[in-house]
């Protein structure tokens, strides 16, 4: 179970969720095994992970990865002047955050530097870009019923 609650900060009160504990692990694994385990326990939780840094470690640059929640950070609205003024953005400065560390054996380990988000979870995670993909299966499905005019 989730624990959620609301927090006051200053004035006003501030929701806060902390899902740190889903993301301890003391397992190293490689690149890609870490970013599937991580996008598996962020789905069971119902919220979406994005890559916020990534770097292989060429030239003089350390490696690193950092993974955010998908609402982190804030819009960036664009210049021009559209036609509904009232659009808005799914961000809300959440502040979750992991990173992946390497190690001298290749192998990549997690550290949980902020494990609270300040917004609900999504009941369902059909409408996101990410976890609305379709995975492999699928996608060889689609294109057998299209093959075979089925609408």
């Amino acid at each position: 179970m989730i624990e959620s609650s609301y927090v006051s900060k200053g004035d006003a009160e501030v929701y806060s969720i902390n899902v740190s504990k889903y993301f301890a692990s003391e397992k190293k694994c490689d690149r890609e095994e870490m970013i599937n385990w991580v996008y598996c326990q962020a789905r069971n939780v119902r919220f979406t992970i994005v890559t916020n840094k990534s770097n292989s470690g060429c030239g003089r640059r350390k490696p690193k990865l950092v993974l955010d929640c998908e609402r982190g950070g804030d819009y960036k609205g664009i210049k021009k002047i559209l036609k509904r003024e009232d659009t808005n953005s799914g961000k809300c400065s959440c502040p979750f955050m992991l990173r992946g560390y390497f190690s001298a054996s290749k192998l990549r380990s997690l550290s949980n530097i902020s494990g609270f988000h300040n917004h609900m979870m999504e009941p369902k995670l059909e409408g996101h870009m990410l976890t609305g993909r379709l995975n492999p299966k699928e996608k060889v499905l689609v294109v057998e019923v299209t093959r075979n005019m089925v609408k």
